[in-house]
């Protein structure tokens, strides 16, 4: 992440309400639920962080891939589809993804 980008999600991921944010490291946001929840709240709360970062960063194209997934997982579970190499979204977690073999 380059530093004004960095100085931008700060605020922005610490503004949504039920979470915590650390930073172990410089460039790097550690955020996490206040709390225990249920897992489509869980799901809630990644969507109105992911939507406070694409406000903050606007350009990076990433966050669009993961609220779209976040959508269709509150919307429509059973037409998520994972992505990623081989179809495993934890195999290439940098955005463009590759196409797969």
């Amino acid at each position: 992440m380059r530093p004004e980008d960095h100085d931008k999600a700060v605020p922005a991921l610490g503004g949504v309400p039920g979470v915590t944010l650390t930073e172990p490291y410089r460039h790097f946001i550690f955020v996490r639920s206040s709390g225990a929840s249920p897992p489509r709240q869980l799901v809630e709360l990644g969507l109105a962080l992911r939507r406070a970062w694409f406000r903050a960063v606007p350009f990076n194209r990433r966050v669009n891939l993961l609220i779209a997934a976040d959508r269709t997982a509150l919307r429509r579970p059973a037409a998520c589809r994972p992505v990623g190499v081989l179809g495993d979204p934890d195999i290439v977690p940098n955005y463009p993804l590759p196409a797969s073999p």
